[in-house]
């Protein structure tokens, strides 16, 4: 079995990710997994100070917010917290979805090709990631109206419902990604050692 990276079939992940060209394809993972990380290390220290009694997981809870009243509870908690701040930590989740949807999309790619056997699963990790990240955008869009606007049912719910389909799909997407990769390990033991 070759290095992980490099082609040992024609197995593909079906959609935009799978056309990146071979070579290019571990490089890009790298790049888009550690801006994720960085991303998200980012929200993290940006989003402490959001985290409240009424939103204890900080942006999270009013993206789960599930009314109105709610979503208000938590932007009057947010009352201490400069401004600026709050629009810097929503503004990078703009760009998470993309980072993200690039770094499984890629690495189900690099997956399916180093083993047929876990391209089905590959394939499947690869489009949950960008069900999960086209939903975190119209998540993002619904919180730019609550936030800059006030909350309503025509913000709060689109925004539930979209982080709904955002968690659902990055849960799937993780799993499929772990399961090509155990397919993939289970594959190299079966094969045994790389020639020389």
């Amino acid at each position: 079995m070759a290095p992980l990276g490099h082609e040992t079939s024609e197995a593909v992940v079906i959609g935009p990710l799978g056309r990146v060209p071979a070579a290019r394809r571990v490089p890009l993972a790298r790049v888009a997994t550690a801006l994720s990380v960085l991303l998200l290390a980012m929200m993290a220290v940006l989003g402490h100070p959001l985290r409240s009694g009424v939103a204890p997981s900080g942006i999270v809870s009013l993206q789960l917010a599930a009314s109105p009243d709610v979503a208000g509870a938590i932007l009057d908690s947010w009352a201490h917290v400069p401004r600026a701040r709050l629009l810097w930590a929503h503004g990078l989740d703009l760009l998470l979805p993309v980072a993200y949807a690039v770094a499984i999309g890629v690495g189900a790619s690099i997956l399916a090709a180093a083993s047929r056997a876990a391209a089905p699963s590959a394939t499947i990790a690869a489009g949950s990631a960008l069900v999960a990240a086209v939903a975190d955008q119209v998540e993002n869009a619904a919180m730019w109206v609550t936030i800059l606007r006030g909350p309503g049912w025509d913000s709060v719910l689109p925004t539930l419902a979209a982080a709904t389909v955002k968690f659902a799909g990055l849960a799937l997407a993780i799993g499929a990604l772990t399961t090509s990769a155990v397919i993939r390990r289970r594959a190299m033991a079966d094969a045994g050692p790389a020639p020389s």
